[in-house]
């Protein structure tokens, strides 16, 4: 399935060197329970700073997409031209593999979050364990931060998996679901800074499919959907809380992303979801389920407003 996503609109909308290998000096350290609260307030978005990378102006002077299908080209690819059918797509770009989501930073630096992809091969579990970046300038695409406590095996493939940045300090957060079971949690989320690559925080035991960065009165707050469960949640940075903020009916969907258009509406994509990889032809994994949430002011309670394929 074709994920496009317009880069000039995306990085607007985003609230989103050498081969190195970077030590976790010192992070602080959370556990987070399952949350024990329901969110009943309203989710102010983060300002707007993301800018469109100057390697793109190279390419066309018109809009283009960031396709990551992987139906085409392996990895990122970007697309331009009338209907966007003209393809960007160097082959230095595809020897690092598939990839899942991004984000961009306020010089328009691309980050990249990796994806297994249908099959195990001899390097997809080391490539699970990266951050990778497109330059802005050059258009350079690298490995920008690994981390060496990611370990994906047979049993769930899966590591780094979502990355979203901060505009309030310009650092990053990034969520990983390495080592997890349908048992047990044992995904982190890991805050960065960006400017000398290291980590600043660890949150444990929360398996984060998807980030993104919010207000409540002032305090920043992030949303991420649950691996685990077909849930939206926010976790409270300051006070080290886990939070439900809406649990979806179909007990197989994940949220895989979340658009906040104000701080009562947002928009959610999900998927099916498992721990290990599937056939891609399996029509039940292909489908995507784009809902809406609301906050009802008079019930202070957030709440699904309809759903579409």
């Amino acid at each position: 399935m074709k994920r496009w996503i317009p880069v000039i609109a995306a990085l607007l909308l985003v609230g989103v060197g050498a081969w190195l290998v970077f030590t976790q000096t010192q992070p602080t350290a959370a556990s987070v329970a399952t949350q024990e609260a329901t969110v009943d307030f309203p989710i102010v978005p983060q300002q707007r700073c993301a800018r469109l990378p100057r390697f793109v102006k190279r390419i066309s002077p018109t809009p283009v997409m960031i396709d990551l299908s992987q139906k085409e080209a392996t990895g990122v690819a970007l697309r331009y031209g009338p209907k966007f059918a003209d393809m960007y797509h160097p082959p230095s770009w595809a020897r690092f593999g598939h990839m899942g989501t991004y984000t961009a930073d306020v010089y328009g630096n691309l980050y990249l979050a990796p994806m297994p992809f249908i099959s195990v091969k001899s390097d997809t579990f080391r490539r699970q364990q990266a951050l990778y970046r497109i330059d802005a300038k050059s258009g350079k695409l690298e490995e920008w931060m690994r981390f060496e406590d990611v370990k994906p095996d047979a049993h769930n493939p899966y590591g780094i998996v979502s990355v979203v940045y901060d505009c309030s300090d310009h650092t990053l957060w990034v969520s990983a679901v390495d080592q997890s079971t349908y048992e047990e949690a044992k995904g982190r989320i890991y805050h960065i800074d960006i400017k000398t690559r290291t980590v600043l925080k660890t949150v444990r035991g929360v398996d984060a499919l998807t980030l993104a960065i919010g207000y409540v009165e002032g305090r920043k707050v992030l949303l991420f959907g649950n691996a685990k469960d077909p849930t939206l949640e926010l976790y409270d940075i300051r006070n080290d809380r886990r939070m439900l903020v809406v649990r979806f009916d179909d007990p197989q969907l994940r949220v895989r992303k979340i658009r906040m258009y104000t701080p009562e509406a947002m928009k959610v994509e999900l998927i099916a979801f498992r721990y290990s990889l599937v056939a891609a032809s399996s029509e039940r994994l292909q489908e995507r389920t784009v809902v809406y949430v609301k906050f009802d002011r008079s019930e202070r309670k957030w709440r699904t407003l309809r759903k579409k394929i």
